[in-house]
Formats: C-alpha cells, structure tokens, sequence
C-alpha cells in the first residue's frame, strides 16, 4: 500500500514540476509559412514566412550584432545577403529528379500573424516538370523540436495544405494524391499532439477527474454505489468539456467570434484554480455545469493554437474539424489510461483523505504561478 501511495505522489509532482515549466503562454508555437502558386509549367511564385525570433535562433548566422535578443530591422536590413544564403540551404525543391531553381527575390517584407512578426520572403521556383514537387525543409528544428511549417500548394490541378515537422520534414506532392485527405490527417495529429503537450488542459482535464468518481456525501469525498455510477458521473464530466471547447473552438478558428488571447490564457489557469479549490471546499458539486462553462474558454485555447496553424484555405472547415477530432481522441487515450487507475484508487481511504486534497492544493499552487505569469 505505501508503495502505491509511493507511485500516486511521485506521479502528481512530476506532473507539477512539468507544469511549472512550461513556457508562460503554453499554446504560443513556432510555426513557419510556405505558399506555392503556379504560374505555368514548372514555374511557382510564393513566399516563406519565418518568426523574427526563431532567425534570432540560427546561432550560424549572428544575426543579433548588438547582442540584445532582439532582432531590429536595421540588422536584417545589413545582413540581407547572409539571410538569403543561409535561408536558402534549408529550403529545398526537386521534381523528383532534378533540383528546382529557387530565388529568394531581395524585397524582403515584415508580416503579423498572431501577435507575432514574421520576415516574408519572397520566392520564385522553376522546375523542369510540374507533375511532381518534392519539398525538403530543415530549418529551426534543431533549436525547436515542437516547430511546424504550414505548406500551402495551389496548382492549375488542385490546392492542398500540408504540414511539416520536426518527424517529417519532407514530403512528396503530385496531382493525384487525395489532398483533403492528407489535409484531415495532418490536422488530426497535430490536434491529437497539442492534448498531450498542453499541460494546463491536462491538469484541468485532472483536477476535475480526480474527484469525478467520487461523491460529496456529509462533507467528505466518498466511494459511490458502484463504479457504474462513478463512470455515468465521468461521462457527463467529460461529455460537457467536449461540447463546450468544440463550440468556441469552432466559432473562434471560423473568426465569428474574437477575444483576446491573452485574457483567455488567464482564464484558463483561473480555470484549473477554480476547479483545484472546489475540490478542497465544494462551491459547485454539479461538475458537469462547471465543466461546460469552462470548457468554453479551453475551447478558444485550442482555437489559439489552431490559428497559429493555419487553416488549409481549400478546406477550413475540415481543417477544424479533424483538428478537434484529433483533440477528442488524445484527450480519450489519457482518460483510458487514467480512469482504470482512479477506479482502484477511489475505493481507499488514503486517496479520498489524503492523496485527492494534496495533489488538488498542489495544482492550485501551480495554476495561481501561471496566473500570475500570464496577467
């Protein structure tokens, strides 16, 4: 029995000490832009965006001359040439045979997205056949695993997203592969990639699942009828999350509906507080209201993430849906994982005691350090 008390306490505070490092805005990622047009056969104009911060990255070029961490347009404006070069040997196009010509044209631009700037590249591309367009890109993975490219191809055949990553970092583009496809697949991982990575929704998804098998019987936590009637609780719990963060991630990646980011951040820390405390003392005993109303605002955090992505322009509402599939399916391999374990947990008297207001006072301490972060 100790050694299992051992196991839950070594369990909970590696997953606060996880939290406790996470970056202060948890959905902020890297994410690069590359668009492709065709013009005629072979030839493609485009442009590559890069994040002004990940340049800031390449330690092979120094870009920072002042040594400030930060970027001025004055030393991208010196060190253009440099740019170019360097830029240019980790982006690369062939036809399958031959390497495509690529020109980075020099009217080097600066672009938003996000609340974050961006150098715009223009660029020509010529190949010696169009059928085929295989793309290979190597940049700033090495100093950020997580960093994803939006690749967005338009040929007189078709128009398809893609997204590069750290795993995959080439891909092979023809005319008759199902475009719509690989873009649901593709929307789908990284839906299923953000869950898993997104600690401040885990610790939600926790905090509220660490008492959901229980019931508030006399003002102590107690072992219901039959697991039964724990996992109808469980499923009503999960059941309003699911609906609520599908609702506003919907109708914020679709822009019907706008809120600051950064107060949405906040109110999802409040959120995990929120739910850590009532735990402790129970102001709300239906969880599944609760749930619902918060779930609202983890919604517009994927949302975050999701416009960060980018939505495939051919297919944006598929983009959002197989994106919040992908969010439904990770958040359901956590809870297969978990809810076995809280089963056999619940039926001691050591977790409803002990283990279930600790790790709850654990979390909390975490939620008000991102909340302090984040106002």
């Amino acid at each position: 029995m100790k050694k299992l008390q051992c196991v839950v306490s070594t369990t909970i505070a590696f997953m606060v000490l996880l939290s406790s490092m996470q970056k202060v805005f948890a959905h902020q990622s890297s994410t690069a832009f590359i668009q492709l047009k065709q013009q005629d056969s072979g030839q493609y104009t485009g442009y590559w965006q890069v994040a002004v911060e990940d340049l800031i990255r390449f330690s092979e070029m120094k870009l920072d001359l002042d040594q400030n961490g930060q970027l001025s347009w004055l030393e991208i404006e010196i060190q253009q040439q440099k740019i170019y070069q360097t830029m240019q040997a980790y982006l690369q196009f062939s036809d399958g045979q031959t390497q495509c010509q690529l020109s980075m044209l020099r009217d080097i631009k600066l672009a938003e997205h996000y609340n974050r700037y961006y150098l715009h590249f223009p660029m020509d591309l010529s190949c010696a056949t169009s059928d085929t367009i295989m793309v290979k890109y190597d940049a700033v993975f090495s100093t950020d695993a997580s960093h994803k490219v939006l690749l967005d191809v338009q040929t007189n055949e078709y128009a398809q997203n893609y997204v590069l990553t750290e795993t995959q970092r080439s891909i092979t583009i023809t005319p008759n592969e199902l475009g719509h496809w690989q873009t649901f697949l593709d929307y789908l991982y990284q839906g299923m990639l953000h869950i898993w990575w997104g600690i401040d929704h885990l610790l939600f998804l926790a905090v509220l699942i660490i008492p959901g098998l229980l019931i508030r019987k006399n003002g102590q936590w107690s072992q219901p009828s039959s697991n039964w009637v724990s996992l109808k609780q469980l499923i009503w719990i999960v059941s309003a999350f699911t609906l609520a963060h599908s609702i506003t991630l919907t109708l914020t990646a679709l822009n019907i509906w706008q809120v600051s980011s950064r107060w949405v951040e906040v109110g999802i820390a409040a959120s995990v507080l929120f739910a850590a405390v009532n735990n402790i003392w129970p102001l709300i005993q239906r969880l599944a209201l609760m749930t619902f109303a918060f779930g609202l605002l983890h919604g517009m955090g994927f949302a975050g993430v999701l416009a960060e992505l980018g939505l495939a322009q051919d297919a944006k509402v598929l983009s959002v849906l197989a994106f919040n599939l992908g969010v439904e399916i990770g958040q359901l391999v956590v809870l297969l994982m978990i809810v076995p374990l809280l089963l056999l947990f619940s039926q001691k008297a050591w977790y409803r005691q002990k283990m279930l207001p600790l790790s709850s006072i654990l979390i909390s301490c975490v939620a008000i350090n991102w909340i302090w972060q984040r106002i």
